[in-house]
């Protein structure tokens, strides 16, 4: 059970306790303990005084704070219910709405296929095109429970039978080049 602390006594905590710290882990496998001394606290007192502060804060307005953890390491967050999703906008006739969720649930499905054999992944792959072409130049949608995402990279190549012939390491540039790769991306919204 989640709750928060209706006292948090801070008087101890001095910018002076900012030293050397022991820091003590205990492996859960084998219960090896290991202890090092490090330079100084990985998260000095003072910040640990303003956190303590703002769940005060927080606490006595019954209401959460903002999560600490931006962009792409959220996935990693212990608290993901501290997040605000995005709203997708979905400006899409209802017809091509449809045909997205039909298209993103038989992607979700041939994706556990996938994983039995090499015809999955080439129809997946087809399915994944055409809902690029259907969500015309967009570059998210989300339907009925599927968040559809375009993904745009850039690929360096090799081409291996130029080099084989020419293994000349100062002339490597001249194999070089680059690939652009587009594909969705769905992901299974949980609890939708």
């Amino acid at each position: 059970m989640y709750g928060w602390a209706d006292h948090m006594p801070t008087g101890g905590l001095s910018s002076s306790w900012d030293q050397p710290a022991l820091y003590v882990v205990k492996r859960r496998d084998d219960g090896l303990i290991d202890i090092k001394t490090i330079p100084h606290p990985p998260i000095s007192f003072q910040d640990i005084r303003k956190k303590l502060v703002q769940v005060y804060q927080h606490r006595k307005a019954k209401t959460l704070p903002d999560c600490d953890i931006t962009g792409n390491e959220q996935y990693w967050c212990p608290f993901p219910f501290l997040h605000e999703e995005e709203v997708v906008d979905m400006d899409l006739p209802d017809e091509t709405i449809l045909a997205l969720e039909e298209l993103a649930k038989k992607y979700d499905e041939m994706r556990e296929v996938q994983k039995l054999g090499e015809i999955a992944g080439k129809e997946k792959s087809a399915i994944g095109k055409e809902m690029l072409e259907l969500m015309d130049g967009r570059d998210k949608a989300e339907i009925a429970g599927f968040r559809i995402v375009r993904v745009k990279q850039v690929r360096e190549t090799t081409d291996m039978a130029l080099l084989k012939s020419d293994m000349e390491p100062a002339d490597l540039a001249k194999y070089q080049g680059t690939n652009h790769v587009e594909y969705a991306k769905v992901t299974k919204r949980k609890g939708r």
